[in-house]
């Protein structure tokens, strides 16, 4: 969707123990979805914190994305 920070806004345990998290982008608060939330713990797809403009920008010689939030 674009968007780099997102919260947890609601957790919803399903039977089996499955558990799903609400997330809702920190720049954009129409921006809503719900994820199981064993993907999270998925480090090649999301990162725990925020990082500074200068740790996010991506190494000398690769384009940047257009948006940092």
């Amino acid at each position: 969707m674009g968007w780099r920070h997102f919260q947890v806004l609601n957790r919803q345990d399903r039977r089996g123990g499955i558990v799903f998290a609400e997330l809702q982008s920190v720049c954009d608060p129409n921006v809503r979805f719900w994820i199981n939330a064993q993907g999270l713990r998925n480090r090649q797809l999301w990162q725990s914190g925020w990082l500074s403009l200068e740790e996010a920008s991506p190494p000398a010689g690769q384009p940047e994305d257009e948006c940092f939030c």
